[in-house]
């Protein structure tokens, strides 16, 4: 029963978080962040726990794309060590966003010392944690692909998965698009996550459709098998 449930819920989850975080996260007028305004968007609780919905929704993902790589057999076996390394890559990224980005911020805000602020290029930008990112970004467009492919193949109504599958394949490119851009893409995955999991309970609730049957010689019934 929990397996059923999180197979459906969590696209849902991931979904909804992306897009929570998108529209709850600030925008400061520069980017990167400068002065005083950009300091204390940083510093908010609304960026900590806009990046923090967003580590929740890849965790969600991470979590739900072996429960529907098993449903779908094992040709599909591949996408769980995709998606968890996926996330592995780009978790730690997003916890210096949430966390180191903005204990330097409140620092900054404190001390009225906005030179701080470009420390951030430094946590950004560094060598390892922009390889990382990157390589967790081709993952998720990657897995978003291969998980267009096995929906089509698998499930019914096909369509339902395609918007979640396009806004992982293009999680980098809104990155450079203004913030209505961004907000858009989360509504994409919220809309996509919603209805990757209500196909999946319209998948449940359908009626399986038996063979019709035929009398035997032996006036038992059996079905009839069409080629």
């Amino acid at each position: 029963m929990i397996r059923r449930l999180s197979l459906i819920a969590l696209p849902a989850l991931a979904g909804s978080c992306f897009a929570a975080y998108q529209i709850l996260r600030p925008y400061p007028p520069t980017n990167p962040e400068t002065g005083a305004v950009g300091a204390a968007a940083v510093a908010s609780n609304a960026w900590t726990g806009a990046h923090t919905l967003a580590m929740v929704g890849i965790v969600a993902l991470m979590f739900w794309v072996p429960l529907i790589a098993t449903r779908w057999g094992r040709g599909y076996a591949w996408l769980g060590p995709l998606a968890v390394g996926a996330g592995a890559a780009l978790l730690p990224y997003y916890g210096a966003e949430t966390f180191g980005l903005g204990s330097i911020a409140r620092r900054a805000v404190a001390d009225e010392d906005w030179s701080l602020l470009s420390t951030f290029a430094d946590v950004r930008y560094a060598l390892v944690p922009t390889i990382t990112f990157a390589l967790g970004l081709l993952a998720l467009a990657v897995l978003g692909v291969a998980l267009a492919v096995g929906w089509w193949r698998r499930e019914r109504p096909r369509a339902l998965m395609l918007p979640m599958a396009f806004g992982l394949v293009v999680y980098l490119p809104q990155f450079f698009t203004p913030p209505a851009g961004r907000m858009s893409h989360g509504l994409l995955l919220a809309a996509g996550g919603i209805a990757t999991a209500v196909a999946l309970v319209l998948a449940r609730s359908a009626t399986p459709i038996l063979p019709a049957e035929r009398p035997s010689d032996d006036g038992r019934t059996r079905p009839t098998v069409a080629a």
